[in-house]
């Protein structure tokens, strides 16, 4: 973020804002369904508005919280009428969407394995831990291709070698 403090552009002043975190990276609000208060202090405290700034982040949780409820309430819905191919489509249209979404990806992975496609269940999968490497997140990595594993792939020793290097 910056500020332009002066006219005409040449004589503009730039102020950063930013928040230094120690850890790896992503930091997550809400891991495993339970809010990290310790990530929501840290952004506040490191605010101007420290109570604007935490009431921002809480909408955002929110609004969030609310389309993962739709989601949940239209793919029960296609369930409920034996629909699987919107099911299919209206996952596979996320994942292009946000491909590195893991939660995303495993729904639809878990629905390709549900269906009979573990080949495609296995892709899936594999392109969301090629992209969790790409970025530098080794640990997500290592938990996509443990679910991998558990799908017992053909190359599935390749997979546990991998898993090692990348624990280390």
């Amino acid at each position: 973020l910056f500020t332009c403090l002066a006219e005409p552009l040449e004589d503009c002043v730039l102020h950063w804002d930013g928040v230094l975190a120690p850890g790896e990276l992503p930091l997550r609000f809400v891991a495993q369904g339970k809010m990290q208060d310790g990530i929501l202090d840290l952004i506040c405290l490191n605010s101007r508005m420290p109570r604007d700034t935490r009431g921002d982040v809480m909408a955002c949780l929110a609004s969030l919280r609310a389309g993962a409820a739709r989601l949940d309430a239209l793919l029960a819905r296609y369930q409920s009428r034996n629909e699987p191919q919107k099911i299919t489509a209206v996952l596979e249209a996320l994942v292009q969407s946000y491909p590195t979404e893991a939660e995303l990806v495993f729904r639809l992975a878990q629905h390709y394995r549900a269906q009979g496609a573990v080949e495609q269940s296995i892709a899936t999968l594999d392109a969301l831990g090629e992209a969790q490497l790409s970025l530098g997140n080794k640990r997500a990595a290592a938990v996509t291709i443990r679910h991998i594993i558990e799908l017992n792939p053909p190359r599935v020793d390749d997979y546990k070698k991998l898993l090692q290097e990348i624990s280390r």
